[in-house]
């Protein structure tokens, strides 16, 4: 995937930037999703990640360059429970669960969804 198709992607799916408390920009979801094609973000974000593993409770999430903070905007838009959050970098995740077995369940499920992708 080059970065103009993820350019595109990122527009398609109407992400936009904004500046967190800490004073870092990140990619946020549009509040109101009406008219965004979920199926395309899904498998937009889904074929951006290279690979995926956890450790203890912490589960790894590697992408392509500069999507990372779109694919953490949409693990921490879930609302799920387990995921206490995630900490995104350029091409990085980090999502803390509660338990192992949370981080367990969510790397077998992202690697479920990118084999279907």
């Amino acid at each position: 995937m080059t970065q103009a198709t993820v350019s595109r992607d990122i527009r398609e799916m109407k992400l936009s930037k904004a500046m967190s408390d800490g004073g870092v920009y990140k990619y946020i979801l549009p509040k109101n999703s009406h008219g965004v094609n979920v199926t395309k973000l899904n498998v937009a974000l889904v074929q951006s990640i290279t690979s995926v593993d956890y450790a203890m409770n912490n589960v790894v999430i590697k992408t392509i360059p500069s999507i990372a903070p779109a694919i953490a905007a949409s693990i921490d838009g879930i609302s799920s429970h387990s995921v206490l959050g995630c900490v995104a970098g350029d091409d990085c995740i980090i999502v803390i669960t509660r338990t192992e077995e949370d981080a367990l369940d969510l790397c077998g499920k992202i690697k479920g969804l990118m084999k279907n992708a």
